[in-house]
Parts: C-alpha cells; sequence; structure tokens
C-alpha cells in the first residue's frame, strides 16, 4: 500500500470513528469553548489594525458531534480589554449573520436576527468577514449595533472572539471562539 493509499485509508478509518481529520492549514488553529458538538476558531489577517482600515477576519465553525446539526443561531463578535472576564463587560459587540456575509452597517440585521446553521458531521462552514463594514456598539448600551467602527472602538490593545449563541427551545448554548489578541491603532 503506497503513502497516499494510506493516509486515504486513514482518514476515512478516522472519520467514521468519529474523529475529525483537520486539514493540514488548521493544524496550526486553536479552537474555543465548544457547546452542542459545534466549535469555532478566528483568525485575523493582522493584529495591528487601523481603526479606519480593513478588520479581515477568517471564521471555521466545525461539526464535532456524530450527527448533523441544524439549530437556529445568533452570532456577534466581542472585542474586549485583555483581563480576566471573558463577558467583557466593558467592550463593543458586532452582530454577524457570517452565512449571508451581510455587513450590518450597510444592510442593518434586523434586531434579534437570527438564522439556521446546518453542517453535516464532520462537516465545518469557513468564511471572511470584513468587521469594519459592520454595525458596532458598546456592550452595555439601549443602541442596537449601528455605528462604525472606528466610531465606537478607541485605539487600544484587546481580545476578540466570536460568539454563537444556539437557541434550541428553553435551552440556550453558546459557542465561544478562541481569543485573538488585537492592537487598535489610530491611522
Amino acid at each position: 500500500m503506497n503513502i497516499h493509499a494510506f493516509l486515504v485509508f486513514l482518514a476515512i478509518g478516522n472519520s467514521s470513528l468519529g474523529f475529525v481529520v483537520e486539514r493540514p492549514q488548521d493544524a496550526n488553529r486553536t479552537w474555543g469553548q465548544p457547546a452542542r458538538g459545534l466549535r469555532a476558531s478566528i483568525s485575523v489577517e493582522k493584529a495591528h489594525i487601523s481603526n479606519q482600515g480593513p478588520f479581515v477576519v477568517s471564521i471555521i465553525v466545525e461539526n464535532v458531534s456524530e450527527n448533523p446539526i441544524n439549530v437556529e443561531k445568533i452570532s456577534s463578535f466581542q472585542i474586549g480589554p485583555q483581563n480576566k472576564d471573558s463577558d467583557f463587560p466593558l467592550g463593543y459587540w458586532c452582530p454577524v449573520d457570517f452565512e449571508a456575509e451581510k455587513p450590518s452597517l450597510n444592510s442593518l440585521l434586523i434586531l434579534a436576527s437570527r438564522s439556521r446553521l446546518v453542517l453535516d458531521r464532520g462537516a465545518s462552514f469557513r468564511t471572511t468577514l470584513d468587521l469594519s463594514r459592520h454595525g458596532w456598539q458598546k456592550n452595555f448600551s439601549s443602541q442596537w449595533p449601528d455605528r462604525k467602527f472606528e466610531d465606537v472602538v478607541p485605539k487600544g490593545k484587546y481580545l476578540l472572539r466570536l460568539d454563537i449563541e444556539i437557541l434550541d427551545g428553553d435551552t440556550h448554548n453558546r459557542v465561544r471562539s478562541n481569543e485573538v489578541e488585537i492592537i487598535i491603532e489610530a491611522p
């Protein structure tokens, strides 16, 4: 058996046992807290971001359960100070619908917008978003996030995270991605 055939056999064998075979480019990724069989990972093109330039984030959401997943969800990005409070009460948030890839600033997301995430067993969803094109607001504000990134988030050192709230009847679970350190700079 040649090495290619062995690797195909190994991949098929591992997937049938419920293991997820990661792509080579995913080997260095970090993942956040899984929930309901989903896990998420984000990365940024550059750690130093101008508050008036593009802010591109790569997203992977993966089904690591033994079953297909079909859930209703609300997704948002969170930016907060680098401290031990993982809820970022002094931070900023940006609702996103990463499947539709519609910026929420130019075409506002409907308040508490929900969408469905459907993934087969072992499947993943990948996309990139420019978060500078989405609406932002302080975490504790009575206003829906509809302001430009540069008007809301001051320069400084932060952590960025994707939260996916899964709505399943009366039960709410939250998938949290890894946290990525970013530095917002004035132009």
